[in-house]
């Protein structure tokens, strides 16, 4: 009876050094797998620009593939999805039409995609300036406040 358990300690430590040392399949441990390269995930498109150029690259060891979800009709980009070596960029050209903003400045969003399920949020914030409005502009040397309005004074 003391040789039965002998041999089932035996058989169950052999077990565990056995599944110890099997060799799991690699699995990838980042949950982030793109890195945006900027400061902040916050992108600006100023009133003087019709595209700008925006890069983002993986940090896994692994190849991804990767996607772009444009929230807005006014913005495309040059290409929607790819694929991404482990540690490599690339880059997207972001383009506006502009006809199709109405407001002086908004804010928008692109989603970046990859194959292991990860999301990244670009935040747009597009200055615009509609040809259609009238602009100027003055110094206001003084103001008063009278009954029927205000009443600026200039230089």
């Amino acid at each position: 009876m003391n040789l039965s358990i002998v041999k089932r300690v035996i058989f169950v430590f052999s077990l565990f050094l056995f599944l110890v040392s099997c060799k799991k399949e690699e699995q990838i441990v980042s949950k982030q797998n793109i890195s945006i390269q900027s400061n902040s995930n916050d992108l600006v498109i100023e009133y003087n620009k019709a595209d700008v150029v925006f890069s983002f690259e993986n940090i896994s060891d692994h190849q991804i593939e990767w996607n772009v979800m444009v929230v807005d009709s006014f913005i495309s980009v040059d290409r929607n999805e790819g694929s991404l070596g482990a540690q490599s960029a690339t880059e997207l050209s972001i383009s506006l039409d502009r006809n199709l903003i109405n407001s002086d400045s908004l804010r928008s969003t692109l989603i970046i995609s990859s194959s292991y399920g990860d999301q990244y949020t670009v935040n747009i914030m597009i200055n615009n300036y509609p040809e259609d409005k009238h602009r100027f502009s003055f110094l206001v040397k003084d103001a008063v406040i009278g009954d029927d309005g205000i009443y600026m004074i200039s230089n």
